[in-house]
């Protein structure tokens, strides 16, 4: 029986949502294996009989070591949620975010959390104010009701095979 191993890293500060983003994955999404398997027949594994993944978030600077460690050596992405309600974190969930990842390269996409809050700004514009890379993805979420939270992990799924890292025994690794 082969097993694909990925292990992904929600970044987010204080009240993003990160907790709400993982709770909503492993009871929703992540709970349905049929779900996982059909995302990796799409790729062309076809004898995946289980799919692993590792979800882990923090907020903390203090980890980024152990952070970096994990990104670097393993099949990795990164879904960086963002308080969409509260502009000013971003400047500090930018440096944040360009300090995890300083000389390593992860797909990563962004998830511009509260969408459903009036004053909320929309994912372009937050997009602009983080300077955030074109490479980055940036989608609104809403993790209350779900909203958005599967197509942000089918899309950082698809990143992570679009960058060639499947090898031969099914396995993932990173580049």
């Amino acid at each position: 029986m082969s097993c694909v191993k990925v292990r992904i890293c929600v970044l987010g500060l204080l009240d993003a949502g990160k907790s709400t983003v993982i709770n909503n994955l492993i009871n929703n999404s992540l709970k349905n294996n049929e779900f996982l398997i059909k995302i990796l027949v799409e790729y062309g594994i076809s004898d995946v009989k289980m799919i692993e993944i590792d979800i882990f978030g923090t907020q903390n600077f203090n980890k980024i070591d152990i952070i970096r460690d994990i990104l670097n050596e393993s099949n990795s992405g990164i879904m960086l949620v963002i308080n969409s309600n509260n502009n000013e974190t971003f400047s500090y969930l930018e440096k944040f975010f360009h300090i995890v990842t300083k000389d390593i390269t992860v797909p990563t996409i962004a998830l511009a959390n509260k969408q459903d809050i009036n004053g909320s700004f929309i994912p372009h514009d937050i997009s602009e104010i983080m300077e955030l890379s074109t490479n980055i993805p940036i989608i609104g979420t809403i993790a209350n009701n779900g909203s958005g939270i599967e197509i942000s992990f089918t899309t950082l799924l698809e990143m992570i095979k679009n960058n060639d890292i499947i090898n031969n025994d099914n396995s993932l690794r990173f580049i």
